[in-house]
């Protein structure tokens, strides 16, 4: 499961979604049907009250993915960098030493 997926499934999971069952999300839920000025009822207001909670933790979690993403990449990028640095520095080594040996030799 690549991360992308593995975030989607956490988030389908968090919403308590996820299977073509789940029922979808449609503002006529949420909004008053006449648009003529009306209220929205107390339990319309509840509605609305947990989707914004679901929302922010929603975010939350999708920028601390973000970042342990950033961190783990900046760790592989250093990792791979300072094996470049050491695959130079035995060539030069290398190098060095049959020059050495070569001059030793003639």
């Amino acid at each position: 499961m690549t991360v992308k997926e593995d975030r989607r499934a956490r988030i389908q999971k968090m919403m308590g979604g996820g299977s073509d069952s789940s029922p979808k999300i449609s503002a006529d839920k949420f909004l008053p049907s006449g648009g003529q000025g009306e209220y929205i009822s107390s339990n319309q207001a509840k509605t609305l009250n947990v989707v914004n909670v679901k929302l922010g933790s929603i975010s939350n979690t999708l920028k601390d993915s973000l970042v342990l993403s950033k961190v783990r990449m900046g760790i592989e990028r250093r990792k791979a960098e300072e094996l470049r640095r050491k695959k130079t520095m035995k060539r030069m080594r290398n190098r060095r030493f049959v020059r050495k040996m070569r001059r030793m030799g003639t």
